[in-house]
This record gives C-alpha cells, sequence and structure tokens, in this order.
C-alpha cells in the first residue's frame, strides 16, 4: 500500500473510532436520563419532580444533539479533505 492509502485508511478507522466513542458517551447520558425519569415516577405521593426532570433531560438533548450535529459536520469535512488531498 502506498502512504496515502495507508494514512487515508489510519484517518477513516480513527474518525470510525472516535463516533463509536461518541455514540457511547450519547448511550450513558441517555441512561443516566433514563434513571432520573425512573426515580421521578417513583417518587412519594406529592409534589412530583418528573416535570422539572423532564424539562432538564430536553435541555440536555437540544444541546447534546447540537454537538452532534457540529461533530459530524466537523468530521465530515475533515474526511472529505483528507480523502481529497492530492497524493
Amino acid at each position: 500500500m502506498t502512504k496515502t492509502v495507508e494514512r487515508d485508511i489510519d484517518e477513516s478507522v480513527r474518525m470510525l473510532a472516535q463516533g463509536l466513542t461518541t455514540m457511547l458517551k450519547i448511550q450513558a447520558q441517555q441512561t443516566a436520563m433514563l434513571k432520573e425519569i425512573l426515580a421521578a415516577c417513583a417518587a412519594p405521593e406529592g409534589p412530583s419532580p418528573l416535570v422539572e426532570t423532564l424539562r432538564s433531560i430536553h435541555a440536555a438533548l437540544d444541546e447534546q444533539r447540537t454537538e452532534q450535529i457540529v461533530q459530524t459536520t466537523l468530521l465530515t469535512g475533515i474526511h472529505d479533505a483528507v480523502i481529497k488531498v492530492p497524493a
């Protein structure tokens, strides 16, 4: 293999690993959110913390979605730049 091909493969593998790491981070955050929802649903009688919990989760998901869009756009740009670099 040429050095260019090796570099392209290395960059693609790095981007895939970064994407998987991001997916695991998101899964952990969403698991924590689900635990908060379940805890709020199981709260004793009286004012439920569920509404406030759902509001904070909604805000976190909006932020997470924005981060994903930015990251995907950035990684796609980097990947395209690496692939299109002349050998």
